[in-house]
């Protein structure tokens, strides 16, 4: 065996004893179901540039003023549905997923919420003191696909977090290493845990006995949010641009990422394109992706569709979108359209082969950050010029 010079050793050396901190990043809760609590939370929530992309004083009005008050009392009331003992299932989940891959490495393991507690910035600013400030920071953010609300915004969040703390510690520039995972819509792991989690509901998909269709409903975007963080400036100039490569405007193309992720469901299961539809839920105003999930429910039983089956790649955590938006008031309305069941396909939650995913993204991590920095570039140039 070739024996490696002292230069080399020591450098081997290095790299096994660096530190590493891993931060799980969900999209986040409101603290409690109070009315007060929630409307806290969607101010911060819809006052994010990331998600409501108008200039500031038209976004303070429109959140402050008219969306989070008048929101909070609907969605206090949703949120007191499908609360459980535990409180927020969205943090529930989280936690119990977070404790799982703990057990599992040893590198220290926290988590943050983009939005709520806990916080984006304690949360880093304990991460790095837990290893001495020194080594590496490893942010995996639970979004299968990249989209400008949320990878994009969990990247802005955390480099203001990071440059917070540097005004307090000018040492953390040199000593500490950020990757950011990258968004795993393509990962072998992922797409095997997601087929696994599908395949019991579809045995019998298509048949008298079974289901009639498979809906994919994942979380809407206006289609502008495409176009700003797009530097590569191909998404929307052709019908058929995410089926057209280009690797620049891809990696960052939330919706290139979530058809990608149903074809290779489709493949991995075998299951016949005309058994599956791709729908966009939680809609905050028009010119948003289509078809809606919402219309579509109401339009399938009259299609001859009376048993849908429902699943959500857009989450790894149930919350209230796939708990309530989906599994109650879609539900509401297919079987008012006629339909006969609609049933959730519960989101990878701390499966065991979703845990097996994050442990190896743990292991080979890969490092995302520039293309989060290009497409950072990207929204400033275009909010500024808007």
């Amino acid at each position: 065996m070739k024996k490696l010079s002292p230069k080399k050793k020591s450098a081997t050396r290095n790299a096994r004893a660096e530190k590493r901190v891993i931060v799980l990043i969900n999209l986040g809760t409101p603290k409690s179901t109070r009315v007060a609590d929630v409307r806290r939370y969607l101010f911060q929530f819809l006052m994010d540039p990331c998600v409501i992309d108008i200039p500031y004083p038209a976004r303070l009005a429109l959140v402050g003023g008219i969306i989070a008050p008048l929101r909070a009392f609907s969605s206090s009331k949703s949120y007191r549905e499908i609360w459980t003992e535990k409180g927020s299932p969205l943090l529930s989940l989280s936690e119990d997923l977070k404790e799982k891959i703990q057990a599992r490495t040893s590198h220290p393991v926290f988590l943050a919420m983009r939005y709520g507690i806990p916080a984006i910035a304690p949360t880093i600013k304990a991460a790095l003191s837990s290893i001495d400030n020194k080594g590496i920071l490893h942010i995996i953010p639970l979004y299968p696909q990249h989209a400008m609300s949320t990878t994009l915004t969990v990247y802005r969040e955390v480099q203001s977090a990071l440059s917070a703390l540097t005004k307090e510690n000018d040492t953390l520039r040199n000593n500490v290493k950020v990757i950011y995972e990258a968004p795993f819509y393509n990962n072998t792991a992922y797409l095997n845990a997601l087929a696994a989690q599908i395949k019991p509901y579809i045995k019998k998909l298509g048949t008298n006995n079974g289901y009639d269709y498979l809906l994919f409903s994942y979380h809407g975007i206006p289609i502008r949010h495409l176009n700003k963080i797009d530097a590569a400036q191909h998404c929307n100039m052709t019908t058929d641009c995410c089926n057209r490569r280009n690797a620049q405007a891809h990696a960052v193309c939330y919706r290139h990422q979530l058809i990608e992720t149903t074809k290779a469901i489709e493949k991995r299961l075998k299951i016949p394109s005309q058994l599956v539809g791709i729908t966009f839920q939680s809609r905050l105003g028009s010119n948003w992706l289509t078809p809606y999930t919402d219309m579509t429910v109401k339009m399938l039983p009259r299609k001859g569709i009376k048993k849908l089956l429902v699943v959500t790649p857009a989450f790894v955590t149930d919350n209230l979108e796939t708990l309530f938006e989906v599994a109650i008031e879609n539900k509401d309305f297919f079987k008012e359209a006629g339909g006969e069941k609609l049933t959730l396909i519960p989101c990878l939650n701390t499966e065991p082969r979703w845990i097996n995913c994050l442990m190896d993204m743990i292991a080979k991590p890969r490092d995302f950050t520039a293309a989060l920095e290009t497409a950072d570039r990207a929204f400033t140039y275009r909010t500024a010029a808007t």
